[in-house]
């Protein structure tokens, strides 16, 4: 493994309820990124952060494992953190050394007890928290309805960085809202494609809330917004990171851990 700076190196931990694919997610990053050469499945007893004896003959995370992603010249340290409320203590170590949690939620299910555990424990250490709409590929994954009840409950500081292309058995790949690209595939097998035209105005509705929540993290772009009407990329991308970084801001990806997509 190559050495990495400390700037180049972010520590994330995925946190929610048991069985939403925290660690099949951990296992299909380190597969996307050429880190292993093939990607494990839980109920093989094959992932790398479920690596114990007693994990996987019960096929559940019992212990919080680091799983270091390289991926363009970064080092992710993604902890996959147990869900089950018996070893709700392997959360604690994880949180002092993350400055985001990803909350993992089944595309396909309603807002659980874990997943509201993992926000509220994110929000006493400080850190930022981002929702990881998982299992997209399932029947009855809905990822419109799904948003709308994140921020039902959390409020309008939850905002996309994606649109999928299609739920369940049509879910092929997503729309990069921060880019504003469409991308389609799995893995290592992935292309960029031109944006849907029939999710051309929700992308537009979508990329303009990026830019004003962008824009209400940042005094000086706020100011800017309103006397110009618009924000460059790059500015885009300063206001998102201090408004995820002070929760102003909550993204919201969807993925399949299981195919790829995502």
């Amino acid at each position: 493994m190559a050495e990495y700076q400390t700037g180049d190196i972010r520590n994330i931990a995925l946190m929610g309820h048991g069985s939403e694919g925290k660690t099949t997610l951990t296992e299909a990053m380190l597969f996307a990124a050429g880190n292993i050469e093939r990607q494990g499945r839980v109920e093989d007893g094959a992932t790398t952060t479920d690596f114990d004896a007693e994990e996987t003959r019960r096929g559940i995370s019992i212990s919080a494992a680091v799983a270091p992603v390289e991926w363009k010249n970064t080092k992710i340290n993604v902890i996959d953190v147990p869900g089950y409320f018996d070893f709700i203590g392997e959360a604690v170590g994880p949180l002092r050394v993350v400055r985001t949690v990803g909350i993992v939620i089944s595309a396909s299910g309603g807002l659980n007890v874990g997943a509201e555990k993992a926000w509220n424990t994110a929000a006493k250490q400080g850190a930022g928290r981002m929702f990881i709409v998982n299992q997209m590929d399932r029947e009855h994954a809905d990822f419109a309805k799904t948003l709308e009840m994140l921020r039902e409950t959390y409020g309008n500081s939850v905002v996309p960085l994606v649109v999928p292309t299609g739920d369940a058995a049509d879910f092929s790949g997503v729309v990069n809202l921060l880019e504003n690209k469409a991308f389609e595939g799995a893995g290592k097998a992935t292309k960029e494609v031109p944006v849907p035209e029939g999710l051309s105005g929700r992308v537009a509705a979508f990329i303009e809330e990026i830019t004003e929540a962008a824009a209400e993290a940042d005094d000086a772009l706020l100011e800017k917004y309103f006397e110009e009407g618009a924000l460059s990329h790059e500015e885009i991308l300063v206001g998102f990171r201090k408004g995820m970084q002070s929760g102003k801001i909550v993204p919201v990806v969807c993925v399949s851990a299981v195919t790829g997509v995502g």
